[in-house]
């Protein structure tokens, strides 16, 4: 399910100025898909599933570089 939202969460960054749900969107989205990726990435090293677990990696740093999480 998360990997369906983060896909979206994207397609709306690139889009621009739209929201998932009432209130969220710019800082909200980019927060989501941060620690989003970070958990898919970690639950697909425990699974074994090293392909997807280096693709949620990269995406993580990808959209970490830009944003800083607190």
């Amino acid at each position: 399910i998360y990997m369906n939202h983060i896909n979206i969460g994207r397609q709306m960054i690139k889009s621009g100025n739209s929201e998932i749900i009432k209130g969220m969107k710019g800082k909200e989205l980019n927060v989501f898909i941060i620690n989003a990726t970070r958990m898919l990435s970690y639950y697909f090293s425990c699974t074994g599933e090293t392909e997807l677990s280096s693709f949620y990696t990269k995406l993580h740093e990808n959209f970490k570089k830009y944003f800083i999480v607190r």
